[in-house]
């Protein structure tokens, strides 16, 4: 299927060049339309000339907006940075957690052996109260940890509605 392309398609391929990339077959073709087409070359060149121009143009912005705009990004920044230290403490804590129950499974499958065989318990007994022991407080504690964050991050709140 070969479809015909216009000059109006060329000059929408060169205005979304400006903000977005494009397809390679897309610049492909672009490229080589211009090279063999003037008015395209024409209108490219003033569409450069026109957003140098508004580019160059002052933009008289009111002072308490500026102000406004510092202060909720000093917020937002102080927030975030919060927030990763309170990451890496998860973080730093769940690997904690990991590293230590690595290290103890053995030694508590052991000590669960050893209790199964002194009381006659069979292996799915034996499983069931290796999985209760080791998994489970890691577990919950790890599940209140991620309900904690997203409670104090704001994830479970209504937002307000704002009037206008």
């Amino acid at each position: 299927m070969n479809e015909r392309i216009t000059h109006a398609d060329f000059e929408e391929l060169l205005v979304r060049q400006r903000h977005e990339p494009l397809f390679t077959d897309d610049a492909t073709r672009l490229q080589a339309h211009l090279a063999t087409c003037k008015r395209c070359r024409r209108f490219d060149a003033a569409l450069d000339a026109g957003l140098k121009s508004l580019a160059s143009q002052p933009v008289a912005v009111p002072a308490a907006l500026t102000a406004a705009t510092r202060l909720r990004l000093r917020r937002l920044s102080a927030e975030l940075a919060e927030a990763a230290t309170r990451m890496r403490l998860i973080v730093g804590a769940s690997l904690l957690a990991g590293s230590l129950g690595l290290l103890t499974a053995r030694a508590l499958w052991l000590g669960v052996d050893w209790l199964g065989r002194q009381w006659d318990v069979p292996v799915g007994g034996l499983a069931l109260l290796f999985v209760v022991v080791w998994f489970a407080p890691a577990t919950l504690g790890g599940l209140a940890a991620v309900v904690a964050h997203s409670r104090s991050a704001g994830a479970w709140r209504v937002p307000e509605r704002r009037q206008s």
